[in-house]
C-alpha cells in the first residue's frame, strides 16, 4: 500500500484509517439521528468493501465515497448528543 497516491486526493491507507476510526465508534452510532446512522452504516460497508478491493479498485468513485463519507459522519458527530462531552 502506498503511503499516498498523488493527484486522487486520498489513498486506500486513507480508507483503512477511517474504516479504524468509524468501526470504533459504530457502538454509538445510536446516538446520532436515524439519518446520520444510515449515512455512519452505510459508509461503513463502504470502507469494508474499499479497503477488501484493495488499492487496483481505490479508483475516482472510492475517493469521492471516502470523502463523502467521512464528511457526513464528522457532520454527525459535531451536531449529535454529547452527554457528559460538554459542561
Amino acid at each position: 500500500m502506498t503511503k499516498t497516491t498523488w493527484g486522487k486526493g486520498a489513498a486506500l491507507l486513507d480508507a483503512v484509517s477511517m474504516l479504524e476510526v468509524v468501526s470504533s465508534a459504530e457502538e454509538d452510532f445510536d446516538l446520532f439521528d436515524a439519518d446520520a446512522q444510515a449515512a455512519a452504516e452505510q459508509f461503513l460497508i463502504d470502507l469494508n468493501t474499499m479497503v477488501d478491493a484493495g488499492e487496483a479498485a481505490f479508483d475516482d468513485a472510492a475517493v469521492s465515497t471516502l470523502l463523502g463519507g467521512s464528511v457526513e459522519v464528522v457532520e454527525a458527530l459535531s451536531t449529535g448528543t454529547c452527554d457528559g462531552f460538554l459542561s
